[in-house]
């Protein structure tokens, strides 16, 4: 049978098969991007997001080695991060460590791995959940005790709780990609057929926006919406088609010539990696022409800055050799009230972190050795 034929019976049997609201063209979530025209101006890397900002290096002893980050939480002023997929370390928002959980093996209150978690508060107390094969975990994010295990017919990959404690998730495994289930773990909804090109496992996959989550499909222009108070799932778009953003069918079709190796062959499209909603402000990453931007988007204006490969930033906040890729490192993390960055002193190089308005002031000494920095901004 022809790709194409192929593909457009596969897009229609997913639209028909999804228990959504289908998307069209006025529903986005932005009509557009702009592009970067400021081509002499100067911005600061302090005032890029907002000029309230903190620099904070964990803590590094043996006993709190991260190693590689998979996720960063950040809730009332404590650091959560998963390391490695086994363990999750917490920091004070001084980056002093406070406590490890990890317990890995096949008991009652153990875990095999870690592939996704987040952390929520159940009678003043905060719980720490995380999904491991077919169940989600629970802990008491003090005592690190095993409170209660909830099991589902399918491995679960990300999940998200909702504020009436349903629970979205989200598996490569089952017919349904997105499924929606209530507190004691019975499925009442699902959608989105699953497929290759719409199983990737960002970091943070249900993303808070108002007062929605918004599931990207993959690195596509499309995503779901979903509404906690109708508890209803909406197909849409996140920026206008007519600004060419990669669309499912593209995606689709890369897969269709390449397999698996259809990766690889993004850098030809324009295309959105993440995007986070804080303060009323949208930020979105995308790439375009092998060039990485930052789009901050409010009410009233919108501004994009290039930030790789090269870039018109100062970075007047630490040290390094001005490689600002560490932007990227939005996709890995969520806060309440603030954005999250990532600083890999193994990559960066980072030597000196320095306060943005003292600029000679050293407040940390860093080598390729230590620990993650954290770059927040609220």
């Amino acid at each position: 049978m022809n790709n194409k034929i192929q593909i457009i019976i596969l897009l229609g049997y997913l639209l028909s098969a999804c228990n959504v609201t289908p998307k069209n063209q006025n529903n986005t979530l932005v009509p557009y991007l702009l592009t970067d025209n400021g081509v002499n101006s100067k911005i600061k890397l302090s005032e890029i997001i907002t000029r309230h900002y903190r620099v904070i290096p964990l803590e590094t002893k043996a006993k709190c080695l991260v190693g590689k980050i998979d996720k960063i939480i950040k809730r009332d002023s404590v650091f959560y991060i998963l390391s490695n997929e086994r363990k999750i370390e917490t920091f004070n928002q001084e980056g002093k460590h406070l406590s490890t959980l990890e317990k890995i093996g096949r008991g009652p209150d153990e875990y095999t791995y870690i592939g996704d978690f987040d952390v929520y508060s159940k009678n003043g107390q905060k719980e720490i959940w995380l999904c491991d094969m077919n169940c989600i975990k629970i802990y008491n994010a003090e005592t690190m005790q095993h409170v209660k295990s909830i099991y589902y017919p399918f491995v679960v990959n990300k999940f998200k709780k909702t504020p009436d404690n349903y629970i979205l998730l989200m598996t490569g495994q089952n017919k349904s990609l997105i499924s929606l289930s209530d507190p004691s773990g019975n499925i009442i909804d699902s959608c989105v057929n699953t497929k290759v090109t719409n199983t990737m496992l960002k970091p943070v996959q249900f993303i808070p926006y108002k007062d929605k989550f918004i599931y990207q499909i993959d690195l596509t222009n499309s995503c779901v919406s979903y509404d906690p108070e109708h508890k209803q799932f909406q197909e849409k778009f996140i920026v206008n088609t007519e600004n060419n953003w990669l669309s499912e069918l593209q995606y689709d079709a890369l897969f269709q010539e390449h397999e698996y190796g259809f990766l690889k062959y993004l850098k030809n499209y324009t295309f959105i990696k993440t995007l986070r909603y804080m303060n009323k402000k949208l930020y979105i990453v995308s790439h375009k022409d092998k060039k990485r931007y930052l789009h901050i988007l409010s009410n009233s204006k919108q501004q994009t800055i290039q930030f790789a490969p090269n870039t018109r930033i100062i970075n007047d906040i630490f040290s390094s050799d001005n490689n600002l890729n560490f932007i990227s490192s939005l996709n890995m993390g969520e806060s309440d009230d603030s954005i999250l960055l990532i600083l890999e002193p193994s990559v960066q190089d980072i030597r000196q972190i320095k306060r943005g308005s003292d600029s000679q002031r050293i407040i940390s000494k860093i080598n390729e050795n230590d620990n993650p920095v954290i770059l927040e901004y609220y």
